[in-house]
């Protein structure tokens, strides 16, 4: 697969992009792993953001949409990791939480992800489900249905956090 998001125009994105007013309405800010791959500056304004929602409350939701072809890989689990301990909500596949923290039990990494700061984890496993860990529940939705004309998760309201 190719990835021509190097020297995009979204390469070139900086935190004086950034609107806070704009950041300040918002219930939810969903950050994806790939834009802070694409370049220096994209990691700084994806800080930046994530800064801004926290000062004003807005809950931080991580997937990390790994893409090893776009970054060095030491270079990914440290800005990943630093991302990840800064969400409220994180939603991983399996390899990326692996990716992160270790080959470890299933539920041992959604402690780890709780222990770092998340109020709810959900843990990927493609056509089989997912499993969601928060302080007080640990569960597994094994029927996620996606309905392919509105890409909505049909389960996502059963998930959320106490």
């Amino acid at each position: 697969m190719y990835y021509y998001r190097k020297g995009s125009a979204a390469s070139r994105l900086t935190p004086s992009d950034l609107d806070e007013d704009y950041i300040t309405k918002a219930k939810y800010m969903h950050i994806m792993g790939i834009t802070p791959a694409l370049s220096v500056s994209c990691q700084e304004t994806i800080f930046s953001a994530i800064a801004m929602a926290c000062r004003h409350g807005v809950k931080i939701v991580f997937d990390p949409n790994l893409r090893l072809k776009l970054w060095q890989e030491d270079r990914a689990k440290e800005v990943m990791f630093r991302i990840a301990t800064q969400a409220d909500i994180a939603l991983l596949g399996i390899a990326e939480a692996v990716f992160l923290f270790g080959a470890q039990p299933l539920e041992e990494l959604g402690k780890l992800f709780l222990n770092n700061g998340a109020s709810l984890v959900v843990l990927k496993l493609g056509a089989k489900g997912a499993h969601y860990f928060t302080i007080k529940r640990i569960g597994l939705f094994p029927d996620f249905w996606w309905n392919k004309s509105s890409i909505r998760l049909e389960r996502a309201t059963d998930l959320r956090p106490d």
